[in-house]
């Protein structure tokens, strides 16, 4: 894959040089992308038990269909060599994965906390499925360091993941604030971009923008942030510079629970800044009491969501957000204690959900996350639609 990076670039470079017209103006590109964004995915033992991953995930077929690109964060090494883990050293199967790209996600974060779970053995064979898995479906994928990927050029980041959708050039970049495994070599390994780096990411982001059209950021922290409901000053002032240097979505997630989100207006250009989507499955609702959940409960944050459908125009190479519609999703558990967790969109749950502590519960979820993401959308200034 490094081979065809450098091969396609330099091909590229040739071409430009040929026709005497920098590639970039050679052709202004115009259209408009829908884009998905969602949460996390876990792989506590809770999701492991299930029958089928599909079963998981099925449900959400539906409202990935549109999607030109959608985009999740995968928690998890995917390490074939090794059992099944949760929680606090992840491994999830390669057939999780597969269920996932089933449904209609095409685009994966890598670079999270638990990316160095198993250390440069466990980092390396989730590079290799996620070849495997590119083989099998065109999918995307980033966020493993220079040691696993190699780089490109004097940049101590990878390049990143370019991915053309209808003659549109979309440019992914995946990192990570932490790691749970941390010591010096941890930054060639995954994608690290603390206080110590960020200059120089900001301008690795400068010069990504000049390669594409729409660049994607996807942002894993602040440490000190974990389920809470807002982001920090310092948090939002970060990924708002990655907003300034050049992405025009810049995707958070980390907190396990959804956090507000902002619209940044850069050389008169919208864009958006997710600063945490939470989840998208996971068994960390497993806390609600089984017989009467409570919707106040502390941990019901991180048993729902949203699925973030982004519009965006491109007009002569440059893009502008001009629409999110939050879709609330909800994480059932499925009668019988932990036998498993799937994650279902209201329509979906109400039909298959039959204890009526739980329907009350979400449909008292499903109100708090409409009126919640209508506040957030008021204070944000552009208005989006809750299903």
């Amino acid at each position: 894959m490094l081979f065809y990076r450098i091969a396609r670039r330099i091909a590229l470079g040739l071409c430009a040089l040929l026709m005497a017209t920098p590639l970039a103006s050679a052709q202004a590109r115009d259209g408009q992308l829908q884009l998905t964004f969602a949460g996390d995915l876990m792989s506590h033992r809770w999701i492991n038990d299930l029958d089928s991953y599909d079963t998981g995930l099925r449900d959400l077929a539906p409202s990935l269909q549109d999607s030109d690109l959608a985009f999740v964060n995968v928690e998890f090494a995917v390490d074939p060599s090794r059992p099944l883990a949760g929680f606090p050293n992840f491994n999830g199967s390669i057939d999780y994965v597969r269920a996932a790209i089933r449904v209609g996600f095409n685009v994966f974060a890598l670079a999270n906390n638990h990316t160095m779970d198993y250390r440069i053995a466990g980092a390396r064979a989730t590079h290799e499925s996620f070849i495997r898995l590119a083989r099998e479906s065109q999918i995307s994928y980033a966020g493993l360091g220079t040691a696993i990927v190699g780089t490109w050029g004097n940049h101590q980041f990878p390049p990143p993941e370019i991915r053309n959708v209808n003659g549109i050039r979309v440019g992914f970049v995946s990192i990570s604030q932490i790691s749970n495994v941390f010591w010096s070599d941890v930054y060639r390994q995954m994608v690290v971009v603390d206080a110590s780096n960020r200059l120089e990411f900001l301008s690795y982001l400068r010069s990504v923008d000049q390669e594409v059209d729409l660049l994607v950021v996807s942002y894993h922290g602040d440490v000190d942030d974990e389920y809470h409901l807002s982001a920090g000053a310092t948090k939002r002032r970060v990924m708002e510079s990655f907003a300034a240097a050049g992405a025009d979505i810049v995707w958070g997630h980390h907190p396990h629970v959804v956090q507000e989100w902002s619209y940044p207006e850069v050389a008169g250009r919208r864009k958006l800044v997710l600063f945490s989507t939470g989840n998208l499955l996971s068994a960390q609702g497993r806390r609600l009491n089984d017989a009467n959940p409570n919707p106040q409960n502390r941990w019901a944050d991180t048993h729902d969501g949203y699925l973030f459908h982004v519009t965006v125009q491109i007009a002569q190479n440059e893009a502008t957000v001009t629409e999110l519609r939050t879709e609330p999703v909800f994480q059932r558990r499925l009668p019988g204690g932990e036998r498993g967790f799937v994650v279902q969109p209201f329509a979906a749950l109400m039909e298959s959900e039959l204890r009526p502590a739980w329907r009350s519960y979400y449909v008292s979820r499903r109100e708090h996350l409409i009126q919640r993401a209508a506040r957030i959308e008021s204070a944000a200034g552009l208005r989006g639609v809750a299903q």
